[in-house]
Parts: C-alpha cells; sequence; structure tokens
C-alpha cells in the first residue's frame, strides 16, 4: 500500500503552447521533487487521449483551447472511460462558459493560466 509520504505523482500536461508546459513543469518539479514518477506532455486533445489510453495518470492538467480536439472534448471523453481520472482544466479564459463547460465534461479544478503559482499546485495535489 502506498502511503501519502512515498506517493510517486504520474502527470499528464497537455497544451498547445509550449512554453507553457515547461514553465508548468518547472512549476510541478519543484513543487514535488523526488515524488515525480514522471511528466509527460502532448500537444492537443486527440494526443492526450491516446496517452490517456496507453498510461495510468495521477493528473492531467488540460488546455481548454487547442486544435485538433479542444480540451472540453478530449475531456469528456475521457472521464467518460475514466470516472476517477482527475482533470484540471487550464486556461486563459475568463468567462464563467468555460469554466462550467469543462466542470461538466468532468474537470475537478479550473485554473487560469495566468494564475498557476505553488499555492494553487499544492490545492491541486491536496499537499
Amino acid at each position: 500500500m502506498t502511503t501519502l509520504q512515498n506517493k510517486q505523482y504520474k502527470v499528464l500536461l497537455v497544451d498547445d503552447n509550449h512554453q507553457f508546459i515547461d514553465a508548468l513543469t518547472f512549476q510541478i518539479k519543484e513543487l514535488l521533487g523526488s515524488k515525480i514518477a514522471f511528466i509527460d506532455s502532448v500537444f492537443d486533445g486527440e494526443q492526450a487521449l491516446r496517452a490517456i489510453e496507453s498510461k495510468r495518470y495521477d493528473y492531467i492538467f488540460m488546455d481548454i483551447s487547442m486544435p485538433q480536439m479542444d480540451g472540453i472534448d478530449a475531456t469528456r471523453i475521457a472521464t467518460r472511460n475514466n470516472r476517477d481520472i482527475k482533470i484540471i482544466a487550464l486556461s486563459f479564459h475568463k468567462e464563467f462558459d468555460y469554466l462550467q463547460l469543462m466542470l461538466e465534461a468532468g474537470a475537478r479544478f479550473y485554473i487560469r493560466k495566468d494564475e498557476v503559482d505553488a499555492d494553487t499546485l499544492r490545492k491541486v495535489f491536496d499537499l
């Protein structure tokens, strides 16, 4: 049985902005350090669904606006197939409609990209 102290986090980052993925990866590594099993990244919703089918993730940070398949559709499909999946919606959008759509699709949290910081990530990871 894994205790919280030796928990190894498996994280997937889904965003078409490579610089944002690099920045979020850095922040998560700074926060979790050796508690990270791995951090994978993909660049659209279709790639995210393929990654989710091939690996089990503890946390998936999902951008809303992406090419090919947006985060809303990807979240809806991913959570339909796995109700326990923890998806954290990410966006610069401030409109309530986006928040509502992602939460209805199955996201557990909604974080504005310009508000991602250590305190917000601690809440997401229950630290």
